[in-house]
């Protein structure tokens, strides 16, 4: 594992924001209940809180796009069938 630092651009910043605006509700949407796979947790201070949201190996919606996107930034490159 390398220990890696990297700033954003403004447009980068500009996209995490984007892409985690789904959170400002709040609100957990539901999953079924899996034993496999991986916990997506994310955290993002919002207008009204702090706010965390935790999915089980998300394949579609909001939590699985931004969670692409900040991979990407990160430098993580992998196809769509092994990201889980």
């Amino acid at each position: 594992m390398t220990n890696l630092n990297k700033s954003l651009t403004e447009f980068e910043v500009q996209r995490v924001l984007e892409a985690t605006k789904f959170m400002s509700a709040c609100r957990q949407p539901p999953t079924e209940a899996m034993f496999d796979g991986a916990q997506w947790i994310m955290e993002r201070k919002t207008k009204i809180g702090y706010c965390v949201i935790d999915q089980q190996s998300p394949t579609e919606g909001n939590m699985y796009k931004a969670g692409v996107l900040l991979l990407g930034l990160a430098g993580y490159e992998a196809s769509p069938e092994d990201i889980y």
